[in-house]
């Protein structure tokens, strides 16, 4: 490329030393920085995924529901702490709630029935299939929060995301489900 200046013919190859600075904060700003973000946000959500499964895992291993002794604990004391082991580790996800159900499914109809406590009668392995869910509500922040005043809040963006997750794993005591 040529360049003309006042009927001198000279060099143009300065001109991508100045503009290219310039465009790369541009790119940065505009495109990698909000998918820096995202993914942020992304990895942050499976975090809390892993942390409703983990307590999920440990509630189904517990003897009992409700009333748990010195040596076995029972789910409702076991899944928080497995579901704050996880998040210890990491900054940037709170848990708002965590809900402790059992569901119960018919082996030969498929129809499910939820309590949110303990179960009214013992379990009847031989009918019904028992699973302990745990319901997690949790926020996640993304990495930095900006004020786009123009757009308002935008949860993921310029807020922190509320988001629900639900874990499922069968109970490997059911017989303890009543208690």
């Amino acid at each position: 490329m040529i360049c003309r200046l006042k009927n001198r013919i000279r060099s143009c190859t300065g001109n991508y030393a100045v503009e290219v600075p310039g465009v790369m904060a541009i790119i940065f700003l505009l495109f990698f920085y909000p998918l820096l973000n995202l993914g942020t946000m992304g990895l942050r959500y499976g975090l809390l995924m892993t942390a409703a499964r983990e307590g999920a895992n440990a509630a189904s291993k517990s003897y009992t529901f409700e009333a748990g002794s010195a040596g076995k604990p029972s789910a409702l004391a076991v899944a928080p702490v497995a579901v704050s082991n996880v998040l210890s580790k990491f900054r940037g996800v709170s848990v708002q709630s965590l809900d402790v159900d059992i569901i119960r499914t018919d082996i030969t109809t498929g129809a499910t029935t939820r309590f949110e406590g303990k179960l009214p009668t013992a379990a009847d392995s031989s009918r019904y299939v028992y699973e302990i869910e745990t319901d997690v509500t949790g926020q996640i922040q993304p990495l930095n929060t900006y004020s786009l005043s123009m757009l308002g809040n935008i949860p993921g963006l310029t807020a922190p995301a509320v988001v629900r997750i639900l874990a499922r794993e069968f109970s490997e005591a059911p017989d303890g489900l009543n208690k």
